[in-house]
């Protein structure tokens, strides 16, 4: 449950902010790959935050119940 507060907290905010600046880029570019590249931005972000600090025994602990 921890992990998913500190996705929350640290990681979506810092995916908002890339979203809202690629929507706000001018430089005559297509806006919907910009788009995509801020939803991208929205998923990616918090994705690093939580591999980053996710403790090992609990990836052992998913990867264990990923194979079955």
């Amino acid at each position: 449950m921890q992990f998913l507060l500190f996705y929350l907290c640290c990681g979506l905010p810092l995916g908002l902010i890339e979203f809202i600046s690629v929507l706000f880029i001018r430089d005559g570019g297509a806006v919907r790959l910009k788009a995509i590249y801020g939803l991208i931005a929205v998923v990616a972000w918090p994705l690093i935050f939580m591999v980053l600090f996710v403790p090992e025994r609990v990836l052992c602990k998913w990867r264990r119940a990923l194979d079955g």
